[in-house]
């Protein structure tokens, strides 16, 4: 009887295992070898990264196919979030980079959550993004805002995040703080807002250096848009 007790027991904690727990996370390294790393070439990057030449230097940056590290952080609840909380879930996720202090951040997140259309007279602004908001509001993708640093460019906090998410409110974004910037330097972006896309396995399908338009392109064709 203690035995069957036993099994069943197990049975039932298997079941409660998380997708998260089937990623095996790679981390995010350190440097030298490890990307958002200067280099000299893409020897010392890791492997799927190629070295390449940005604004103020050369860093190791990611390829599609490179799996996505677990960010764990504050999202705008207070609560503690695990990207990989939404792994193997069965649909795409979009990864946004922001700072809180960049207009452009605060146009699209402003035209995403119906404030304003400010964002569609910009100049980086093309008709195709429209869809955007279609599928934001079905919730046929997670959306994931990351803010590192709040409207002094300090690190971003709980709080900062809160007031972002208040200002800016859809019930389908996260938004996450990344204070120590670990997705940024990850991700090495050159300009906000920057989006990369990520399937359900976490691994990057687009990456684009800065701008909204080679990840939302990929996401209408994983999707069949």
């Amino acid at each position: 009887m203690n035995f069957f007790i036993i099994i069943m027991s197990l049975l039932i904690f298997s079941c409660k295992v998380t997708s998260s727990n089937l990623i095996q996370d790679p981390g995010f390294g350190e440097c030298p070898q490890a990307n958002g790393c200067e280099c000299e070439s893409s020897d010392t990057c890791p492997e799927n990264s190629e070295c390449t030449q940005l604004y103020r230097g050369k860093y190791c940056v990611p390829k599609p196919g490179s799996m996505v590290p677990e960010l764990k952080g504050v999202n705008q609840y207070g609560d503690e979030f695990s990207l990989y909380d939404i792994a193997q879930k069965g649909k795409p996720i979009i990864i946004e980079l922001c700072s809180s202090s960049g207009k452009a951040c605060q146009d699209f997140s402003a035209w995403k959550s119906y404030q304003n259309d400010y964002a569609v007279t910009k100049k980086w602004w093309k008709e195709k993004f429209t869809g955007i908001r279609k599928l934001l509001d079905n919730n046929d993708v997670y959306w994931v805002t990351i803010i590192h640093t709040d409207e002094n460019k300090n690190p971003a906090t709980s709080d900062t995040v809160s007031e972002w998410y208040h200002r800016y409110p859809h019930q389908n974004i996260i938004v996450l703080a990344d204070p120590q910037s670990k997705m940024k330097k990850w991700i090495r972006p050159t300009g906000f807002p920057c989006l990369i896309l990520v399937d359900e396995n976490m691994v990057l399908k687009a990456h684009a250096l800065r701008g909204i338009e080679t990840a939302i392109d990929e996401l209408y064709l994983m999707l069949g848009k």
